[in-house]
Parts: C-alpha cells; structure tokens; sequence
C-alpha cells in the first residue's frame, strides 16, 4: 500500500517524484515501439478504423494532439531507433521528437537528439529554424476594415471550430501554428497595428530615407530608428551615473565664517 503523500519528508518526496518520471519515460517508449508495430501491420483496420489516427482517438482516447504527435514519433522510431532510448532515459519529449521527425536521417539522427537534449520546444524550433533558415515575408502594409476592429463594448471574440466526427478518417496533418515562429539566424517577425499617424510618419521616412535603403523597407528603417531610441533613452536615464555631479559651492557667507581671522 503506497504511502501517505503527506507523511513523506521532503527529500523522499522528491525522489519518488524522479522515479516516476523514470517510470513513465520508460513506459512512453515502450508505448512508441509497440503503436509503431500497430501501425506497420495495420492493425487499426480489425478495430474497424480506417486510419492509426481514428484507431489512437476513438479507441485509444488520445487527445487529437497526443494521438498526432504519438504516431509521427511511432513511425519515426522505426528509421531511427535512438529516438526510443532518447524517451526512455529522459533526454527527449514526445514534443521534441515530433519536432525532430521530419528533419532526421541516418547521418544527422544522433547529431540532432544531442542537439535537442534537454530543450524546451521553442528551443528545439529556434534550433531547427537556425540549421535552415527561412526567407523573411515580404513587407507591406494593409490597412484593416473599420468592421473587423474590435470595440470596447463588443471585443473580437476567438471562431469556434468544430471537429470532425471520430468516425471520419483525419488526415495527418500538423495542427496549424498559434504564434509566429521564428526565422532562423537570429531573425524574427514582428507584426503590429498602427494608428493614422504612425502610418504618415513611416511613409514619410521611407521616402525621405530613400537615398539611404532604396527599397523603403520597413523592417532596416525602424531597426535604425529603435536604435537612435534606444541610444536617447540610454543616456536619459543614465545620465546621473555617467557623469558625476561636481560637488556643489558653499555659500559665501559660510565661507567668511569658516575662515579664521586676520
């Protein structure tokens, strides 16, 4: 019988919290190894499932999301089988190996599961955007329809999407992206909305500016103009401490009395 949680000292705690996560990465990819077997026999098919996708969400009851990344990682482990033993010791998770899939090949496999050791998601993307980087979009502007701008009454609310029916068969497709991913080479997209007047004024750089970056691109005038204030407020707010204030005058009146008589 296990014990009392709230009998257990805090270094017993912790440990068992280790041994867990120790167990369940073992079970992870024992998990792996036995959904990719399922998959190659097609086995989904005697489940009355049309695909591994349907066979992982109506009978096994993984989430959409989990049942993906299960069986990209599944099918992956097959070619490459140091993605199990990466699960298995911990080295890896279910998301980062999903993110590695697509990129592995018998030369690179144990150059990238070193590379990724450890990482968080979004340290795995930057890395595998760093290794190929991506051409920057194209800068324009576009001014947005007074209908779409949400009010203070009536705020823009999310669409709801509806899913398919778990009978249907599902492409294996990755789920679309929530947040602009990086470029990779320490480039990144930003995107923002301007009022009227911020929409003069960069009009007005880029054709004041156009001896300086001829093709008036937005991105190299604000990366100049960030620059020139971040150079201003620097030296605002650390004026005091850059150059000591001199030691203020005593008053004559105090020097005459401090001065002996003559």
């Amino acid at each position: 019988m296990m014990e009392p949680l709230a009998s257990l000292d805090s270094v017993r705690l912790l440990e068992r919290v280790r041994a867990l996560i120790s167990r369940g990465n073992g079970v992870e990819s024992d998990l792996l190894a036995h959904l990719g077997e399922v998959d190659a026999r097609r086995l989904y098919l005697e489940e009355c499932c049309s695909s591994m996708f349907t066979y992982c969400v109506s009978v096994l009851h993984f989430a959409e999301g989990v049942a993906y990344k299960r069986i990209q990682v599944a099918r992956a482990a097959r070619a490459h089988p140091e993605l199990l033993e990466a699960v298995r010791c911990g080295d890896l998770h279910l998301t980062a190996v999903s993110l590695l899939a697509p990129k592995l090949s018998s030369e690179n496999c144990l150059e990238l599961i070193g590379a990724a050791r450890h990482r968080s998601a979004e340290e795995i993307k930057q890395l595998l955007t760093d290794r190929e980087p991506r051409p920057a979009p194209p800068t324009f502007i576009r001014r947005i329809p007074e209908s779409s701008l949400p009010s203070a009454s009536h705020p823009a609310l999310p669409q709801a999407t509806v899913p398919p029916p778990p009978s249907a068969p599902m492409a294996l497709t990755p789920p679309a992206p929530r947040a602009p991913e990086p470029l990779g080479a320490e480039r990144y997209r930003v995107q923002f909305v301007a009022d009227g007047e911020t929409h003069a004024q960069l009009e007005e750089l880029r054709a004041l500016m156009r001896h300086q970056i001829p093709d008036g691109d937005l991105g190299r005038i604000l990366s100049r103009a960030i620059a020139v204030l971040l150079t201003q407020v620097r030296k605002q707010k650390f004026a005091d401490t850059e150059a000591p204030r001199p030691p203020k005058a005593r008053s004559e009146s105090y020097s005459r009395r401090a001065s002996p008589e003559g």
